[in-house]
């Protein structure tokens, strides 16, 4: 075999060995905010994950080993779903990947233009307390009422009812008519006895 055979192999034989690692190679894509607009996700559903998790889609059914990181970090393997990979995260607060390194890890794959984007994800659930005061004031309302009676002439009188301590009470005269009208009917009484039992004495 000549040099030039010898030389013609080992050219073939690397660049089979370039192509093959660069097939079976590991590669990556970032997330660049597909599915986010001004860090708010653009579809919320909660029917295929739980509270306070996001679901990514890979398109490139022909990759294997996928897994994701956020900032350097493993956070989730994919799942095959026919032709695409959905992989759940974490929510990120806030979702914006200046602030997030969301990258999707991969083997091989055919794709020309694989695309990894924020499907929708589902808000943590929050507790609201409402506290509700009431503050009664009570306010009493005082109303002068003025009765006034008005005599034949148009003046304004005030009416003074009689004294109910004279009523019923007998007068000092008649209290002395009583009884100088008792004295002298004892006087009477005492002439009309003295005076024929004296007679009688005479006798």
């Amino acid at each position: 075999m000549n040099k030039h055979r010898i030389g013609a192999l080992v050219a073939a034989a690397a660049l089979t060995l370039t192509f093959a690692g660069t097939a079976f190679a590991d590669s990556s894509l970032t997330w660049t905010g597909q599915g986010v607009t001004n860090g708010e996700v653009n579809t919320e559903n909660c029917d295929d994950i739980d509270a306070g998790e996001l679901l990514w889609i890979f398109t490139d059914g022909d990759a294997t080993d996928e897994y994701v990181t956020v900032d350097g970090n493993t956070v989730s393997t994919a799942h095959d779903k026919g032709g695409s990979w959905h992989i759940t995260t974490p929510w990120l607060d806030p979702l914006d990947p200046n602030e997030y390194d969301v990258v999707v890890h991969f083997t091989g794959g055919d794709a020309k233009n694989p695309q990894f984007t924020l499907s929708h994800g589902c808000p943590e659930e929050t507790t609201t307390t409402t506290t509700d005061e009431t503050t009664t004031t009570d306010e009493t309302t005082t109303t002068d009422t003025t009765s006034e009676e008005t005599t034949p002439s148009g003046s304004v009188e005030e009416l003074t009812p009689p004294s109910t301590d004279t009523i019923g009470q007998p007068t000092s005269s008649s209290s002395v008519s009583t009884g100088l009208l008792l004295v002298l009917a004892g006087i009477l009484a005492a002439v009309l006895v003295v005076v024929p039992a004296a007679a009688r004495n005479r006798r």
